[in-house]
C-alpha cells in the first residue's frame, strides 16, 4: 500500500465525514473514480526536496451521471517517510464544466 498507517490528509478538498488514515484517502479516491470513471490527471510541474514532493496538476473527467465534462487544477504536497505517503496537503480550484 502506498499510504502509511499514520497517513493524514490535510487537503482542503477532503469531504466532511471521511474516515481518518488510509481508509479515508482510499474512500475519497474511490468515490471520485466512481463519479468520474474516465478521470485523468496531467502533471504540469513537480519538485522534490528532502521528504516532500510538490505537484502542480490538472484533473479532467466526465461525470458518469450527467455526461458533463469537468476540469480543475491545483497544487498537492506529499510528505514521504519509509517509502510511503505520510501526509498530503492539497489546494484545488473549484471544478468547472468545460467543453460543449
Amino acid at each position: 500500500m502506498n499510504f502509511a498507517p499514520e497517513f493524514v490528509d490535510r487537503g482542503t478538498d477532503v469531504p466532511p465525514g471521511m474516515p481518518p488514515g488510509p481508509e479515508g484517502a482510499l474512500a475519497y479516491v474511490g468515490g471520485a473514480l466512481k463519479k468520474f470513471p474516465d478521470m485523468r490527471v496531467e502533471i504540469l510541474d513537480m519538485v522534490a526536496e528532502d521528504d516532500k514532493v510538490v505537484v502542480k496538476n490538472r484533473w479532467t473527467g466526465t461525470e458518469g451521471a450527467t455526461g458533463k465534462k469537468y476540469e480543475f487544477s491545483g497544487i498537492v504536497i506529499w510528505r514521504i517517510a519509509h517509502r510511503q505517503l505520510v501526509e498530503r496537503w492539497a489546494y484545488l480550484t473549484v471544478p468547472k464544466v468545460v467543453g460543449g
